[in-house]
């Protein structure tokens, strides 16, 4: 259980930054007078990234719970 929990505290600890660093980030963007698209294409740049790590940890999560299923099991 404890694990679970410390994953659930860095999953916190990270959308925070995420949410202080993109609003400056969002501001540095319109500063820099940019096309619309490209400001747009910033932010999905991030999201990939952010869809790539989710399945990455899905992966990963889903490999450890099948684990414990079959040591339950024996």
């Amino acid at each position: 259980m404890k694990s679970a929990l410390q994953d659930v505290g860095w999953a916190l600890g990270i959308g925070r930054i995420g949410a202080i660093l993109a609003p400056t980030f969002c501001g540095d963007l319109l500063d820099m007078k940019l096309s619309l698209q490209v400001n747009f294409l910033a932010f999905a740049i991030l999201c990939i990234i952010a869809a790539m790590a989710i399945r990455f940890i899905q992966d990963n999560f889903s490999n450890m719970t099948a684990n414990r299923q079959e040591k339950k099991l024996i």
